[in-house]
């Protein structure tokens, strides 16, 4: 029998398995080993990864990988939201936001045209300490 319970590595804190944040003490939860192993894995292959990608010229392939995540999570029950911002060669930066296939209606639109600016704020700021 599995256990669906496990034990804050910060306190005595009995939880579920899936909290993120111990609610006792607000330590947040290590991540699974799984996911560990695979950004590790990404960071020592990025820059070959990243090589390989430009000379195939295949970055509308990953683009088109994230619309079918995205595509997953709304059939899970999430509203994801991506935002991208591609640097152009002297030009202003792209901003791009895709959502799941579905109608937004007019108020929905107006947000979205909000959050983008808000995004490009963030990211002209990201870019000055980075």
């Amino acid at each position: 029998m599995v256990s669906n319970k496990k034990k804050c590595p910060n306190c005595p804190q009995v939880m579920p398995c899936a909290t993120k944040v111990c609610k006792a003490c607000g330590a947040e939860q290590p991540k699974k080993a799984r996911l560990m192993k695979r950004l590790q894995a990404l960071d020592m292959k990025k820059e070959e990864w990243l090589g390989n990608l430009k000379k195939t010229h295949n970055e509308a392939a990953m683009r088109d990988e994230a619309i079918i995540l995205l595509e997953k999570l709304h059939a899970m029950g999430y509203k994801p939201l991506l935002l991208l911002q591609k640097e152009g060669n002297g030009k202003k930066p792209k901003i791009t936001s895709l959502t799941p296939r579905c109608e937004l209606d007019p108020l929905a639109t107006q947000h979205l045209s909000k959050i983008t600016a808000f995004y490009e704020l963030v990211c002209a700021a990201l870019i000055k300490y980075l």
